[in-house]
């Protein structure tokens, strides 16, 4: 089975990309990828994440698992939600395994 390399978003520190069933992540500078990396490792027993499986420091590249859908297009969708519900949610899912109260 091929290679795929589609194109799934750009944020402010690279583009995303599924490369071979992963979300492959491409970073514009070193202490980006640093910082990433770190973040997922920090919140690893978060379970509401998406956490990063390895890293590629000479391409720059952080892979995590492939999901279907994310928060930009769930947002974007029309579909009827409360925003504030959404963000306590991500602030308990950061928060969690943290010691830290909401």
């Amino acid at each position: 089975m091929g290679s795929k390399n589609k194109f799934l978003g750009r944020g402010a520190y690279g583009d995303v990309r599924e490369i071979d069933g992963m979300a492959v992540k491409k970073f514009k500078q070193y202490t980006h990828l640093i910082q990433e990396w770190s973040s997922g490792l920090y919140l690893r027993n978060a379970k509401c994440i998406v956490h990063p499986q390895s890293f590629d420091f000479e391409n720059l590249t952080l892979s995590m698992d492939l999901y279907d859908n994310n928060l930009s297009r769930l947002l974007r969708s029309g579909v009827e939600f409360d925003r504030w519900t959404i963000l306590k949610d991500i602030l308990i899912g950061l928060t969690e395994d943290r010691k830290s109260v909401v």
